[in-house]
């Protein structure tokens, strides 16, 4: 049975601070007093917040409504436990549409930075973020075929698909999980997503839902 495919929300994501080239200096903000002769042991940490990646989290319901010409309700049925579908997350300006989500492409080592768009280079670039060597997906087969998915270091399911035009466009795409744990502690959440642009700047992300028929039933 096709899964039923529907567009969900859009959100802008605004870092407040530019993108960080490769060779930009950072303040360690560490110092040391030293005196001719010594010689002294000096880690230097550099942490800083990535400029590529923003994550989302929340919930996901699900209705069917029976409704006249009019949108007059006449019956209404909603979804009791929606593990196993999917929320998409793309970006806006790259025109992806439900029905590119609807055939996806999977992603693996030798395509995974020629997707549109993603940050190729740094500690937190596309290729360092999933895993394109052991692929995987969805336990209940949404997008039905194995690709890229997130380091095992997290605590939520997240794989990476391109759409099945010539653009090449990334496609994020976490699994749900009814009332799982969030990374706050949150015990009533459904999905955690992971999205990312090599300049995500004031960027609009569109998501988009897949939602199993036992979800509806």
């Amino acid at each position: 049975m096709k899964k039923a495919l529907v567009a969900v929300t859009a959100f802008f994501v605004a870092l407040g601070f530019a993108a960080m080239g490769a060779a930009q200096v950072q303040d360690a903000e560490q110092s040391n007093e030293v005196t001719g002769g010594d010689v002294v042991e000096q880690d230097v940490d550099v942490d800083r917040e990535t400029a590529h990646w923003a994550g989302f989290f929340g919930n996901l319901d699900s209705t069917v409504t029976l409704s006249d010409d009019e949108d007059n309700l006449f019956y209404e049925w909603t979804g009791e436990d929606l593990a196993g579908s999917a929320v998409y997350g793309v970006v806006s300006e790259h025109g992806v549409e439900s029905e590119d989500i609807d055939s996806v492409e999977a992603v693996d080592s030798e395509s995974i930075e020629d997707l549109e768009g993603v940050p190729t280079e740094g500690v937190d670039s596309i290729a360092n973020t999933y895993d394109a060597d052991e692929l995987d997906q969805p336990e209940d087969d949404v997008a039905g075929a194995d690709t890229a998915n997130l380091e095992t270091e997290a605590e939520f399911a997240n794989f990476l698909y391109a759409d099945n035009d010539t653009d090449n466009n990334p496609i994020f795409t976490a699994e749900t999980e009814d009332q799982s744990v969030s990374y706050d502690g949150d015990t009533e959440v459904d999905f955690k997503l992971m999205a990312g642009q090599e300049d995500l700047d004031d960027e609009q992300i569109d998501f988009y839902a897949e939602i199993t028929p036992e979800a509806t039933a």
